[in-house]
């Protein structure tokens, strides 16, 4: 299948990486769809993107990550007009934010950056099945790998709910749970019939992710600067995982391909999944 045929969806895709992302595969003649909470925003991105792109097609879904309701409503609605993609890249995310319990009543990095996104995702995966396969890019995180070393990992899965919502973890440790959570999911999606699923870190970029971090503590991560990249640059790492197979064990690190930390298997994978059924 041509790249001209193939229609990707990206969440969280009118700023930062997701929107770079969007503009160079739209380059490259893939259709985008975008998905995001803001209407306005989605518009203006589609129109940016659009502009650059006549030959392909563009449009946008309106979602809120942090309401699973909302969630359901959209994955209602793209069952009922049976729409399909052969592409989904799990770009939203939150990094610190001001809000530390969802209206769900979870804790929103977990929520925004991993379970709701899977929520959205399972409704796409159910909705072609056996009838179109479907590769999947989650986002991760180098800090994922701080979980089952720095951060403990409970082997049942009964016990992830409070692992993951504990309200004495601090934002990055919930945050490194939520990555870790992440790179899972890629991992255990290639078991799946039809599926194939590549976890990338792009690399840190100086996004609106970082708005929740205050002055003093920039002022402390002030070496990070010379690490960071920009969201074109981020973009291409996502790209490439589009454009190429990943062996299930590994990951893109920044381009690179890494073993993935060890990680639990299906059976626990698929009990965090149905703690939030």
């Amino acid at each position: 299948m041509s790249a001209s045929s193939e229609t990707v969806l990206i969440t969280g895709a009118n700023q930062g990486i997701g929107f770079a992302t969007a503009k160079s595969l739209a380059r490259k003649g893939y259709n985008i769809t975008i998905a995001c909470r803001n209407e306005t925003k989605a518009v203006e991105a589609v129109k940016a993107i659009q502009a650059e792109n006549a030959s392909v097609k563009i449009d946008h879904l309106l979602v809120d990550f942090s309401q699973l309701e909302d969630v359901q409503r959209l994955g209602q609605e793209i069952c009922k007009h049976n729409r399909t993609f052969d592409i989904v890249i799990l770009n939203a995310g939150v990094l610190l934010p001001s809000e530390r319990k969802s209206k769900d009543e979870l804790d929103m990095s977990f929520q925004v950056n991993y379970l709701a996104q899977y929520h959205l995702l399972s409704f796409i995966i159910n909705n072609q099945k056996g009838s179109k396969n479907l590769k999947v890019i989650t986002l991760t995180s180098v800090m994922h790998k701080l979980c089952g070393s720095l951060y403990k990992i409970h082997k049942k899965s009964e016990k992830w709910d409070v692992m993951f919502n504990n309200e004495k973890n601090s934002q990055w440790k919930t945050y490194s749970f939520s990555k870790f959570a992440t790179a899972l999911l890629a991992s255990n999606l290639n078991k799946l019939d039809g599926v194939k699923a590549t976890a990338v870190h792009p690399g840190a970029v100086d996004t609106s992710l970082l708005n929740g971090i205050g002055t003093k503590l920039r002022k402390h991560l002030s070496f990070l600067g010379k690490m960071m990249i920009g969201t074109e640059e981020a973009a291409k790492h996502v790209v490439q995982c589009v454009e190429q197979n990943v062996h299930p064990s590994l990951y893109s690190n920044e381009g690179k391909l890494e073993k993935l930390n060890s990680a639990p298997g299906r059976e626990q994978f698929d009990g965090l999944a149905e703690t939030y059924r």
